[in-house]
This record gives structure tokens, sequence and C-alpha cells, in this order.
């Protein structure tokens, strides 16, 4: 879908926060669409020291992205295998309860709006994302870019044939010639198949989960919605963030930088890159020196990141240009990483 305002609308919406060993800041813009329909949560479970941070990229409308900003979170938390610390069931669930809950919804209110979901939760030890569509997150340990997520699209081959036994197709690389993404949240025009259960749908609603230990060389993860990677390779991205880290530039100011170089000026070019709304958020990992017990969140809908001083103290500042100023590892020294699919 294209641009319709005559100049793109680049006022942000900003979120920011500090707990324990974990940093953040997202900025959300309009751009260049007539509405805005990502939407996105940050969010801390005190008494469990977990951490969940999640995008939304919302289409056809921003009902159920709002849904999921909402609602989301709190679902898994009520979850009981979250409570006795299963947090891949848990999130597995939750997605399914919160999808029949939007379907509910949608009947009653007609609503055709979907979204697609990239969701991390990071607790003591782990790392856990899992992914619905085209949202993504990388994570840069010591300069090496690591994908932490899965892409949705209809002409991946376990994806196209659940869409074809499901009695739909694939047409243009879309979903009977109209959705850009094999699985989301809503959308149940292409769930609409009684006799199969929701991850044997057109669009199913099951996420894959990738997960890892902490690594003590982990220095940051972007997740942000499709508008992000359009215009930037993963790679681009962590050198993007881990240079100004380098350089002590504010988080906040960071995060606002990255989603303005992803707004295009030239709106005519004939991939329409650039045009789409876009949200990123930047979580750092502060080491055991420089945690903070005391928890930082603060929200504004207006900002001017020039006028703004870095959130962070400088003892934390100090440490994270320190570390993001060493050379770069090898691929092949990353940390292994696990993958469930919910959906083989």
């Amino acid at each position: 879908m294209g641009a319709s305002n005559s100049l793109p609308i680049r006022k942000k919406k900003l979120h920011r926060g500090r707990s324990g060993k974990l940093a953040y800041a997202t900025a959300a813009v309009q751009g260049w669409r007539p509405t805005m329909e990502d939407r996105f949560t940050n969010w801390q479970d005190s008494k469990k020291d977990i951490h969940y941070f999640a995008v939304f990229d919302g289409h056809a409308g921003p009902v159920t992205a709002h849904q999921l900003q909402e609602h989301m979170h709190m679902l898994i938390k009520d979850n009981q295998n979250y409570r006795d610390g299963n947090i891949k069931t848990a999130i597995v669930e939750s997605f399914k309860t919160m999808d029949l809950s939007l379907n509910q919804y949608a009947k009653m209110t007609r609503d055709i709006s979907g979204s697609t979901a990239i969701v991390v939760i990071i607790d003591k030890s782990q790392i856990y994302c899992a992914t619905l569509g085209d949202s993504k997150a990388v994570l840069s340990n010591q300069g090496g870019t690591q994908d932490i997520s899965f892409n949705h699209l209809p002409t991946d081959p376990d994806e196209s044939q659940r869409i074809i036994a499901s009695g739909s197709f694939v047409e243009n690389e879309r979903v009977n010639g109209s959705l850009a993404m094999s699985r989301a949240f809503g959308d149940f025009i292409f769930k609409s198949n009684t006799d199969l259960p929701p991850e044997e749908q057109a669009v199913s609603c099951l996420p894959d989960l990738q997960f890892r230990s902490i690594d003590k060389r982990d220095e940051f993860i972007v997740l942000a919605s499709d508008g992000v990677w359009e215009m930037m390779e993963p790679e681009q991205v962590v050198e993007f963030v881990r240079s100004r880290l380098a350089d002590k530039v504010p988080l906040q100011t960071i995060v606002i930088e990255l989603v303005d170089n992803c707004i295009t000026n030239d709106i005519t070019n004939e991939d329409g890159c650039g045009c789409d709304n876009i949200t990123a958020t930047i979580v750092v990992f502060c080491s055991d020196s420089c945690a903070d017990k005391d928890f930082i969140n603060t929200n504004s809908e207006k900002y001017n990141a020039s006028k703004e001083n870095n959130f962070l103290d400088s003892k934390t500042v100090n440490e994270l240009s320190s570390r993001c100023s060493k050379a770069k590892i090898n691929k092949e020294d990353l940390p292994k990483i696990k993958i469930e699919k919910a959906y083989k």
C-alpha cells in the first residue's frame, strides 16, 4: 500500500525505560500513511523479573493491533504455564487465546483488521522471541548480527503447503492474492475453514519460537515492524545502533534516528519502500555493575531528541560505549539458537 499524505507525518510516540540490567527506547511514527496502525508494548513483571517487549504491525485498520497492545502481555502473565515457569508454552497458548478473543470481538463489530506480532521476553537467563508475520527482531552479540525471528511469507514452502491444504491459494506472493503474510492475528476472512484447527488455517495465529541463554557478549536487541526491514538489512541496523552507542549517543536519540532513516524522501519508488508506518524498540543489556534497581518509565507524544539528555547514567553510557567499540566477532562464534515451530 502506497503513501497518501503530501508530506510524511514525523511526529513520534516515544517510550523509554530502565530496569535492572535492561534499558529500552521505542519510537513509533506514522510516516506517509493516512493512519497509524502500528502499536507496541513495553512491560515488566517486577515480581518475576521478566521483561516483555512487543511490536504489532496492524493492517486493514488499527483495531487488532490495539487489542494486542492492551491485552497480549496480560494473557501471557495470567497463563498457568507462565506461573509455572514454562514461558514457551505460555506464549503459544496465549497467542491462541488472544486470537479466539479477537474473533469474538470481530464478529460483534464486523472488524476485518489483522496484525503481525514480534514479541521478545527476557527473564533472568533466557531470551525468547515469538513471531507472527513479517516483523522482525535481531540481536547484536559483540557486533555479530543474530536474527532471532522468523518471517512468515506465503511463498515459503511450508506456509504455501498449509495455505493450499486449507482450500486457499497463493497468488502474486499473497494469500488469496490479498494478504502479504501467512501468519497473523485477526484476518478472520482467511480463517473460515470450520473443519480445521487454528494452526492449519490459511493464515495461522500460532507463532514460531526462537530462544537461547543470555550471553555475556549480548549488547542489544532491535525489534521492529517491516517498515524498518524493507529499508535496511539486519546487519545495517546492528551497525547503525552499535556505532551510535559507541559514540555515546542517547538511546532515545538512536531509535528516533533509526525510524527517521526508514522514511523515504522518494514516494514514487516502484517498491513503495519507506512509505509504511514505522515502529522500533531497542533493548540494551547493561552489565551487573551498572544494574539499576529503580524502574524508570516515561512516555511522550511529542519529542525533541536534540534537546533531550541521556536518561541513562554516565556509568552505563560509558560501559555501553566500551562494549560496542570492540571488534565484531565472527558469525560462527555467535551463540546457538534453539527453535520450536508451533506448526510443522
